[in-house]
């Protein structure tokens, strides 16, 4: 498929062309949303790692004062 400028279309983009503005509008808020849910995993995931290193590291400093 091409548009109005002669570009050319990819297919993943093609198959959306045909609906109508409403249905991808909410297609795009369906990503933003799971796209909100995955960074706010992310961001749980890695506060946790970082406490994890922290605590770790604490240690460590503590092990090698006492030595």
């Amino acid at each position: 498929m091409e548009t109005d400028l002669g570009e050319e279309v990819t297919y993943d983009v093609a198959q959306y062309i045909k609906f109508e503005m409403p249905v991808l509008t909410s297609f795009v808020e369906k990503l933003r949303e799971e796209e909100e849910r995955e960074v706010s995993k992310l961001t749980i995931k890695y506060s946790a790692l970082k406490s994890m290193i922290s605590q770790q590291l604490e240690h460590v400093s503590e092990s090698a004062e006492g030595v």
